[in-house]
């Protein structure tokens, strides 16, 4: 009985279309951002708001308008009390604590890239101090 071949890796995931008559196919151009899934089921046009995150994430986008809306909340000549005006500065300030908390992870991390490329490459240190001046 002649051996067979153990499966690929690549084999594992081939699949095929249950047809495959060139162009009779047209894929979903949805896609997924964390849990949200964008496609012509709950977007009219998809591959506008997949441009735009490209360019612009949900989260710079969010930061800007958070920062206007401040803006007019500070301007506003009504009680300051309003539980609405108070929630949205709350939700504000607990994105600025969450924003200070992350760019702190990042310099920590990027100080130990630093250190790493210093113990692990002496040559590629002392090029990228040089470079910086």
């Amino acid at each position: 009985m002649p051996a067979t071949a153990p499966p690929t890796f690549a084999s594992l995931f081939d699949w095929r279309l249950p047809f495959s008559l060139p162009g009779s196919f047209a894929p979903n151009p949805g896609w997924t951002f964390g849990n949200v899934v964008i496609n012509t089921t709950n977007s009219r046009a998809p591959q506008v708001e997949q441009a735009i995150v490209g360019k612009l994430s949900y989260g710079r986008q969010l930061g800007k308008v958070i920062e206007a809306v401040e803006v007019l909340c500070a301007s506003l000549k009504t009680d300051r009390g309003d539980p609405r005006i108070t929630a949205f500065e709350a939700l504000a300030d607990e994105v600025r604590e969450i924003k200070q908390s992350m760019a702190a992870d990042r310099l920590s991390q990027l100080k130990r890239e630093l250190e790493q490329l210093r113990a692990q490459d002496p040559t590629a240190w002392k090029k990228l101090v040089a470079s910086s001046g």
